[in-house]
């Protein structure tokens, strides 16, 4: 069984906030409610502020997916994760080591 929870920020101010972080704590329990292994999320690599932000809420970069966005200049992205209560030796958090093409995803 998969969890899949979805989380969307509008503005990039939201990250650095009290509500960023009261929204992605929310998005957590929600997913530990439904049983999942890990909570997944995908950052613009050139968005330091908000890698940190996930690093501190106690995500980790699992990998690189090459040209997720598109638009007149591609960006890689980050995928963070975060393992929940049914995976408590963290295996779903343990990094790739090569990145992935955007149709790659599962």
């Amino acid at each position: 069984c998969v969890c899949v929870c979805v989380c969307i920020f509008v503005c990039a101010c939201v990250f650095v906030s009290v509500c960023g972080c009261a929204c992605v704590c929310a998005c957590v329990s929600a997913c530990h409610s439904y049983n999942g292994y890990f909570v997944d999320l995908f950052v613009r690599r050139s968005n330091a502020v908000a890698v940190a932000l996930y690093e501190k809420l106690g995500y980790v970069i699992y990998r690189t997916v090459l040209n997720y966005y598109s638009g007149p200049e591609e960006e890689d992205a980050f995928d963070m994760r975060k393992s929940l209560s049914r995976d408590p030796d963290k295996k779903s958090m343990v990094p790739l080591k090569n990145p992935v093409a955007s149709w790659e995803l599962e």
